[in-house]
């Protein structure tokens, strides 16, 4: 809370809003509890904007990269040190090389078990096991992000049969 020239007061945070972008928020008023009620006003309008980013059309490759930007923006750049840049850029290269070299061009719409077991096999084939396992991961986080995101309604890396061990 800052108090402005004229005896008016402003307050000010930071907030995210549903896309995680950093907003910084104002609202100002006579008395301090009138700018914290516009500071609230004004941090509605980002919290309850809507963010259509992933559909049932977009591509497994999109909504990969959507997943990859909300992990950087809630772990690495978010400050919660939850995961190490090296860690970012492990799932990055599993993304790139795996599972979108692979299935990137697979609607969300047409992504059933089957499908996830077939990029997930190849990946297998032409990488290794190790690198099919991380492709399952990444693929049933992506998928939780996808339903987060009302784009998928279930997870279907949930029925894709196991990988050996």
């Amino acid at each position: 809370m800052v108090e402005l020239a004229g005896g008016r007061f402003q307050a000010r945070a930071g907030m995210r809003d549903d896309a995680h972008e950093l907003h910084n928020v104002k609202g100002s008023g006579a008395t301090p509890e009138e700018a914290i009620a516009e500071l609230r006003r004004n941090a509605a309008e980002f919290s309850t904007k809507i963010v259509i980013d992933l559909s049932e059309f977009s591509t497994v490759a999109e909504a990969c990269d959507i997943w990859l930007k909300e992990m950087h923006a809630l772990f690495v750049v978010g400050g919660q040190n939850a995961m190490a840049e090296t860690a970012f850029e492990a799932y990055e290269h599993i993304v790139r090389t795996g599972v979108a070299a692979e299935g990137g061009a697979v609607p969300l719409a047409h992504l059933n078990a089957d499908t996830c077991e077939r990029i997930i096999r190849r990946i297998w084939k032409s990488q290794s096991l190790s690198a099919a396992h991380q492709a399952k991961g990444v693929l049933w986080l992506m998928c939780e992000t996808a339903i987060r995101r009302g784009a998928m309604r279930g997870n279907p890396v949930r029925h894709v049969r196991p990988l050996p061990s």
